[in-house]
């Protein structure tokens, strides 16, 4: 327990960190203020600290804590492009400060780095071979992420994840291109999953399998699955000639 003297120190940090007053938040964990609040709220706080959008403020916590717990990222707003940009340069500067050989973790970080564009922090990801069922929205995400492929090593890589890379490629807005951007990376096509299926019918099964919305949502859905898996099965059958 936070002995009596520290409730108003702890009161006031939380005070500042809903304030995002990054001065004081600074001034006080300096003065260190992590180390008077509970361990069932250091999540919490933490996610709120990260909330600030203050790169001070996050090297000043990284210095007081031995590693950054990845349920931080789980809640954070990324279509806001404020959101994207900062968590970017976090990610970057402090990826291997989370404990990335956690499967949870490492796939929080490996989808918080795609979606905010951090080529730096999915290389060191890859490097570290961990994540690698998130390893497909590579392909579906921007053009800046798209050219880490030639960095996947598909020898390591399982048949279900090659599978699932050419299944999220046909789901893209441009689904031909992606999908000869993996065969030119030394994707296998031809590959067979682990329910003994290949691409064109795993694609097929999910089709068959979702349960679209029932609205004009879900027949936009329908329409563009049914297209990427015509352009997958034309692909897949002219590879085979």
């Amino acid at each position: 327990m936070p002995k009596k003297t520290d409730y108003f120190q702890i009161k006031d940090f939380h005070e500042a960190v809903e304030k995002k007053d990054a001065p004081e938040i600074l001034s006080m964990l300096r003065g260190g203020a992590l180390y008077h609040i509970e361990e069932t709220d250091s999540v919490s706080v933490l996610k709120k600290l990260l909330a600030t959008r203050d790169m001070r403020v996050m090297n000043e916590v990284s210095r007081h804590i031995h590693f950054f717990p990845g349920e931080i990222l789980s809640d954070m707003d990324l279509i806001n492009y404020r959101n994207r940009d900062f968590l970017n340069l976090f990610l970057a500067k402090h990826v291997h400060k989370f404990l990335y050989k956690e499967e949870e973790t490492a796939a929080l970080l490996f989808v918080s780095a795609c979606a905010s564009d951090c080529v730096d922090a999915i290389r060191f990801l890859l490097k570290k071979g961990v994540a690698e069922c998130q390893y497909p929205r590579i392909i579906s995400s921007s053009e800046k992420v798209r050219r880490l492929l030639p960095e996947v090593k598909t020898s390591a890589l399982s048949n279900d994840t090659i599978s699932t890379f050419f299944m999220e490629a046909a789901l893209t807005e441009y689904p031909e291109d992606r999908i000869y951007d993996l065969l030119k990376n030394g994707f296998n096509i031809r590959v067979i999953n682990s329910d003994g299926q290949n691409v064109v019918t795993a694609f097929r099964r999910g089709i068959d399998n979702y349960a679209y919305p029932k609205n004009k949502q879900g027949t936009l859905e329908r329409q563009r699955d049914e297209n990427g898996f015509k352009t997958l099965e034309k692909i897949y059958i002219s590879a085979a000639d």
